[in-house]
């Protein structure tokens, strides 16, 4: 019994680490792009960084769980188009919600566990 829980317990983790890596890998590709990017929750400025280090050269702003929305206004303000790369948690609809309350709407939107997404303004 325990040798499978063991096993159970492994393949868990192993899932959850590719769900990082390919969420890491495709923050990666979109930075590329050099538009600002909103990264969330806590744990995840951490998770981009181990798994694609150095990848996020550009403008980036890290929001915690209960995430600041007047860091998220104060940098989302005149922005023509933003990255949100997220973990799928309740904070991700308030983000959103705030976001589409500035003027923006989702482009493009790719989730499973993790997501990332790309804001346009609706003014650009």
């Amino acid at each position: 019994m325990i040798a499978v829980s063991t096993a159970s317990l492994q393949a868990v983790n192993q899932g959850d680490r590719e769900h990082w890596r390919d969420w890491a890998k495709a923050v990666s590709e979109a930075a590329r792009f050099r538009f600002p990017v909103v990264i969330f929750p806590t744990i995840a400025p951490t998770l981009l960084d181990v798994y694609e280090p150095g990848s996020v050269l550009g403008s980036r702003l890290d929001l915690a769980d209960a995430p600041d929305f007047s860091a998220l206004d104060s940098f989302a303000s005149g922005q023509p188009i933003l990255w949100v790369a997220s973990y799928d948690i309740p904070a991700s609809a308030d983000i959103d919600r705030r976001l589409r309350e500035k003027g923006m709407r989702p482009a493009l939107r790719e989730q499973s566990v993790v997501l990332l997404s790309l804001w346009t303004s609706m003014c650009a």
